[in-house]
């Protein structure tokens, strides 16, 4: 083979790795257009996934101090409706004790 044809073929190889790397750089420009815009959309949406994460977790730690605080006032309201009853007893007691009534059944006292 003579050398001309290799410098052809050469030429027609080099031709060609030039087209396709041009066209490798055009294709990457346009990718570039379209990938831009999705990577801000998608960090934005990241952005609100975690700030909404953030809220549920906070909400979840909120409804938990809440759930604490009716179970502190639920007993707190068992204790103070039982001393209300020890008090409605004695007061009862000593009305009765301070009028003479007769010392018939007090057991209506102790319920």
């Amino acid at each position: 083979m003579s050398k001309q044809p290799r410098f052809y073929l050469i030429a027609i190889v080099q031709e060609l790795i030039k087209k396709s790397t041009d066209r490798l750089t055009i294709l990457s420009g346009k990718w570039e257009d379209i990938r831009a815009p999705l990577m801000t959309q998608y960090r934005t949406l990241k952005a609100d996934s975690e700030n909404k994460d953030i809220e549920a977790t906070q909400l979840l730690d909120e409804i938990r101090i809440m759930r604490e605080r009716m179970k502190e006032l639920a007993d707190e309201t068992r204790l103070k409706d039982d001393l209300y009853k020890q008090l409605v007893r004695a007061t009862t007691l000593l009305l009765l004790l301070k009028t003479g009534s007769n010392f018939g059944d007090f057991s209506f006292l102790w319920y």
